[in-house]
Parts: C-alpha cells; sequence; structure tokens
C-alpha cells in the first residue's frame, strides 16, 4: 500500500501551519502599527470612566448576575494597555504582570485581578510595569480587540463581535433550515436536517447570552460556526482529499489561534468527527473510521504545529528558558495539586457535599467525581442561568443518545448505519479530553462545561436523521 496520501497529508498540514504561524505574527505586528497603544488605552480608559467594567449579566433563570467583562477578556486588554520593549517581541508574546502577589494600590475585592491590573494600568497617575511574558496562546484575540480598539471602546468592541457571532449562526440555521425544508420527504433531507441541529444547538444550547459578550470565547465561536458553515456549503464528497486536509488544517489553526484553553479545541474536534459521519453517512464503517482519524490528526497536527512553530521563536528571541516555563504552566492542566489553585469560596462549596479537596488530590477517583460535580455544577451557563435545567439538559441528551444507539443495535441494517454508529462515537471525544485535562477542568468548569453541548447536538441530529428517514420512506412508499 502507498503512503503516498499520508505524506502528501502531512506535508499540507505543515505547510498550512507555518505559513499561518507567520501571517499571524505579521498579523500581530501590523496591528500595532495600525492601533497606537495610546489609543487602545484611551478606548479602555473611556470604557472604564462610563461605568462599564462594573456592569452585570443577568441570565434569565439565573440567581446572581455575571460580569459583563470575564477576567480573561481583562487579561487581554492587559496585553493591549500594558508597556511593551519592542513591537516585534509584542508580535510573539506580549509583557504582562504574572505576579498575583505584586501589592498594587488601588486593587479592589470586588473585581477579577485581570481587570484591576487593566484599570489601573489605563490610569494616567498609576504605573503597572509588566513583569513576565505571556506564551499561553497565540494571541489572536489580542490582534483582533486591538483592531476594534482604534475605532471603538470596549462595549463596542463587544457589541461588534456578538453581532457578527449572531449572525453567522443564525445565518447558518437559515440556510441549513431551508435545505432541509426544501428537500423534505426525500433521503436528501438528512444532511441539512443534521446541521441544522447542530446549528441550532450552537445558538439556542451553547450559553451565547454570557458567552457571546465575551470576546476571549466570542472569537473562537465565529470559527467553529464558521467552519460548520463551510462545510456545509462545501459537502465533504465535492472536496479533493488535498482540498479537504487543508480546509480541516486551516480550522486546526484557526481554533488554535484563537483558542483561550476555554474549550474551542474541544468542540471543534467533536464537531469535525460529527461532520465526518454526517457528510460518510453512506460509507462503510472501514472508511469512516478511517476519514475521522485523518481528519482529527490532521485538524490537532495543525493546531500543535503553530503552538509548537510559535514557541520555536519565543525560544530564539526569549532565550530556550522560556519553553520549561511554557511546559510547566501547560503539565499543571493535567496533573499536580489542585488545592493550592481552587478558592476559598469553591473549596467551601466542594467540602459542603462531602468533596475536600486536600483528600481529593490524593484519588483519581474522586479527582473525577469532583471534576464531574463541578461540570454539571457550571452547566447552569447552557440553561440560561438555571443548574437543574442545565444538569438536566445534559443528562436527557445522554439518555436520547443512549436510545438511539440501542435502536441502532437492534434495527435492521441500512447503508447510513455506520455514519450514525460514528456520530454516536464522536461525544467519546468528552471524555478523552477532560481526563487528559483534569485539573483545568475541574479549575475552569465555568466555561469547559460548553462542549458538553455537543452531546445536545448529537441528540437532536439522531432525532433529526431518524425523522427525516422514516419522512423519506412514507414518501417512497
Amino acid at each position: 500500500m502507498s503512503n503516498r496520501p499520508l505524506l502528501t497529508a502531512s506535508l499540507l498540514t505543515l505547510l498550512t501551519a507555518a505559513l499561518f504561524t507567520l501571517v499571524s505574527v505579521l498579523a500581530s505586528f501590523l496591528s500595532e502599527i495600525a492601533v497606537s497603544r495610546e489609543t487602545a488605552r484611551s478606548n479602555i480608559l473611556h470604557s472604564l470612566q462610563t461605568g462599564h467594567f462594573t456592569d452585570q449579566i443577568k441570565l434569565p433563570l439565573a440567581k446572581q448576575e455575571m460580569p459583563a467583562l470575564s477576567g480573561n477578556d481583562c487579561l487581554i486588554l492587559d496585553m493591549i494597555a500594558l508597556p511593551y520593549r519592542s513591537t516585534w517581541e509584542e508580535a510573539v508574546s506580549p509583557y504582562l504582570l504574572t505576579s498575583r502577589l505584586q501589592n498594587l494600590p488601588g486593587m479592589r475585592e470586588d473585581e477579577p485581578w485581570t481587570c484591576g491590573v487593566t484599570r489601573l494600568s489605563v490610569q494616567q497617575n498609576v504605573t503597572v510595569e509588566p513583569d513576565g511574558l505571556y506564551h499561553r496562546n497565540l494571541h489572536g484575540y489580542r490582534t483582533v480587540m486591538r483592531l476594534l480598539l482604534g475605532v471603538q471602546d470596549v462595549h463596542g468592541m463587544q457589541v461588534t463581535i456578538f453581532a457578527a457571532l449572531l449572525l453567522v449562526t443564525v445565518t447558518m440555521l437559515a440556510v441549513s433550515g431551508h435545505g432541509w425544508w426544501r428537500l423534505r420527504g426525500t433521503t436528501e433531507a438528512a444532511r441539512p436536517a443534521a446541521y441544522t441541529a447542530v446549528s441550532f444547538t450552537l445558538l439556542v444550547f451553547y450559553g451565547l447570552p454570557l458567552y457571546g459578550w465575551w470576546p476571549s470565547y466570542s472569537l473562537a465561536d465565529i470559527v467553529t460556526v464558521g467552519f460548520l458553515a463551510t462545510a456545509y456549503l462545501t459537502p465533504w464528497h465535492h472536496l479533493s482529499a488535498g482540498r479537504r486536509t487543508v480546509m480541516v488544517a486551516l480550522f486546526g489553526c484557526l481554533t488554535a489561534y484563537f483558542e483561550f484553553l476555554t474549550g474551542g479545541l474541544l468542540i471543534g474536534a467533536c464537531m469535525l468527527a460529527g461532520i465526518v459521519a454526517i457528510e460518510g453517512r453512506g460509507d462503510s464503517g472501514r472508511r469512516l473510521v478511517a476519514d475521522t482519524a485523518q481528519a482529527l490528526c490532521v485538524f490537532g497536527a495543525a493546531a500543535v504545529l503553530c503552538f509548537a512553530l510559535k514557541m520555536a521563536l519565543v525560544a530564539a528571541i526569549f532565550g530556550p528558558q522560556e519553553l520549561a516555563i511554557f511546559g510547566d504552566a501547560l503539565g499543571h492542566r493535567a496533573s499536580g495539586t489542585i488545592l493550592a489553585e481552587l478558592s476559598p469560596h469553591l473549596t467551601e462549596r466542594y467540602r459542603a457535599i462531602g468533596l475536600d479537596p486536600a483528600i481529593v488530590d490524593k484519588s483519581l477517583l474522586l479527582r473525577i467525581a469532583m471534576m464531574g460535580v463541578a461540570l454539571l455544577h457550571a452547566s447552569f451557563v447552557l440553561a440560561y442561568g438555571s443548574t437543574p435545567m442545565g444538569a438536566g439538559l445534559l443528562l436527557l441528551s445522554l439518555a436520547v443518545i443512549g436510545l438511539h444507539l440501542l435502536l441502532l443495535i437492534k434495527g435492521r441494517k441500512t447503508d447510513h448505519r455506520a455514519g450514525d454508529y460514528m456520530l454516536v462515537a464522536s461525544i467519546l471525544i468528552l471524555p478523552v479530553w477532560y481526563l487528559a485535562f483534569i485539573n483545568h477542568s475541574i479549575l475552569h468548569a465555568i466555561w469547559m462545561v460548553r462542549p458538553l453541548a455537543w452531546m445536545v447536538a448529537v441528540a437532536l441530529a439522531l432525532t433529526a436523521l431518524r425523522l427525516t428517514d422514516r419522512a423519506a420512506a412514507r414518501a417512497a412508499g
């Protein structure tokens, strides 16, 4: 068997990642030239003076309000507002105030620490000097937000990004829904039906009323929905193998570009596996497994290569010692103690339900249980502020998937059976990721719960597919 297709896919992935990394650094550099630090700081200061930094978001079913700016949003604003030593260095990795132990006058306990740094850094009578570098992402957020801050304040920037996200998502839902309606009663309706189910989930059950307002999440969401739309408008089997590889590799690069370790790569991998299953619904099981494995490998390799190439630049510019710092930060997401990282509030909450973090640190099984509790507790973001409804939504989705799996096992063999099995299998990516990055999933469950919405998407997609299959069978007589 020839290894030429594998070699071609590998070279295309490497080339795509290399070109993307080069373009991303150049874009960051040009954004610094296009929008001066003083202009960006002035627009940030305007939002501060109008009280936007203290605004709150009230989800319909929530008892408590959430801040209009997340800690990650302010972290990106810090990257833009704090002074930097070199424009080229800044284009690779920004300088930040990395030590929270610094005693900054004027810091308040009622605000995220990063937002306090933003507030102090843009005030003319306060000097905040960076003390370290931030290598943990490709800084696509910083480039886009800096460009927008050149023409509007922070609130205007949030409105612009949220509006773009809603426009893309609603348009995708309308287009796929129209395709489903137009083809109703035929076997061709299955494909748009499945895409409609996924689009509906991303619009309704992906926490957009909260995360849509937070740019550190919504920009990645635009990439996710954008790829879904691209896959729908350019059917998988209409593309050559090379074009599919480049498309998936570019998706991996763009996801990594806007990844803040907030679940973008996880939901992207799940959705990619689901798309392969939908597009190849009539293919054999062996081909589907091969296509899914290749797509996930290209997606993951492209994302990893972007980070690897970026860290090679970091080592060349700032010194090889930065690689060890980056490795330690990444390693802690997977292992090590979590007790020191938990806030007193979360520590007491876990102890109230019988999960003492000091004991959990010593047992993998208890740590898994703690992760499950943390994710279910955070599920309120998927259900407009209600934790019982959020947990119920996830458990119901899992039950629906289980029912469809049982029907697949006991039902008669059809041409699309393998595709439906692969669609079910796409949810297995979720536990693999959560176990690999268990510490991160516990400490940041508030945003790592969002990829669990993929279970809702799969449950709805399987239901839509079964309904369209039945309608087509009735129409055929």
